[in-house]
């Protein structure tokens, strides 16, 4: 056999060709030597990686150890005011300018008055740094008993729920077939109670002209009524300004009640409409319906 084309038997030294994969003498297969020229080519390949990347690595370690933009930014120190002689939102104004963060809070105190000034987490001319937390307390006062917390809970819920004004929650508090609170109970509730007596008012007003259909003067004097809702005339008037409102849609829906439960002729639901003493609806709006009855 030609010496190209031929191969030893690793096992029984017989020359045997060279792509025999088992030995004809002994029967034994061949190990091939391919894995030890791969393993050999990748030694030769991570050799020449490493000189080639094996310089000076400074500039990476420096780059690597340089502190980010934000790291090295010194902080801006800021001196803090004196917030007891200012009001809430010149406190606000004041951390927005200075880029603090202000917290006002309020706390029940038995030596501060209701209102007043109490403490600031940092005292004024201290330090602080941009990006810092100030808390400002308030006083709410002497913490009052759990009487007068009940009676301004419940006035609250008056309030929100059924947007009573501000008379009326005050009898609903003392009535005796309301709840009983004691006068002082409900004047402390009257006092500390979150309300918009304007908007309960328009509130009010415009489920009047959502549910019962009514006037624009009826509404008004439902609102300032002693025997109704009790708003004052000038919150009864903001209600009135701004119901929404088709006054002669409502005219006519309260025409059509009467035409229908009370079998009543035009003329007197007509007269009724307008009546002084009856629906209060003007004359336009009254004629409006009658027009529109048959419809």
């Amino acid at each position: 056999m030609a010496k190209d084309k031929t191969k030893i038997c690793k096992y029984c030294k017989t020359e045997i060709p060279a792509k025999a994969k088992y030995c004809p003498n002994c029967q034994k297969k061949q190990k091939s030597g391919l894995w030890w020229k791969i393993l050999v080519g990748l030694l030769v390949v991570g050799i020449i990686g490493s000189l080639l990347g094996g310089g000076d690595d400074s500039g990476s370690s420096s780059s690597t150890n340089t502190p980010s933009k934000k790291e090295s930014e010194p902080k801006v120190e800021v001196v803090v005011a004196d917030f007891s002689s200012m009001t809430s939102d010149e406190i606000y104004n004041w951390g927005k300018e200075n880029k603090i963060e202000i917290s006002i809070e309020q706390e029940y105190s038995n030596d501060v008055a209701d209102g007043e000034f109490v403490s600031q987490s940092i005292e004024a001319n201290g330090k602080a740094y941009q990006g810092d937390k100030v808390k400002v307390v308030y006083s709410l006062g002497v913490e009052p008993s759990k009487e007068y917390k009940n009676a301004l809970k419940k006035a609250q819920q008056y309030c929100d729920s059924m947007h009573m004004s501000k008379d009326r929650i005050y009898d609903q508090l003392t009535s005796e077939y309301g709840e009983q609170f004691p006068a002082d109970a409900a004047e402390y509730a009257m006092e500390h109670i979150k309300a918009d007596w304007n908007e309960n008012a328009l509130k009010t007003g415009q489920n009047y002209a959502d549910s019962m259909h009514m006037s624009k003067q009826r509404i008004f004097d439902q609102l300032t009524s002693e025997y109704g809702e009790q708003f004052t005339k000038e919150e009864a008037q903001y209600a009135i300004d701004n119901i929404q409102a088709d006054w002669n849609e409502n005219a006519l829906k309260t025409a059509k009640n009467y035409q229908d439960s009370m079998s009543m002729s035009k003329d007197r639901i007509y007269d009724q409409l307008t009546s002084s003493y009856g629906e209060q609806f003007t004359a336009e709006e009254a004629q409006y319906a009658i027009e529109h009855l048959d419809d």
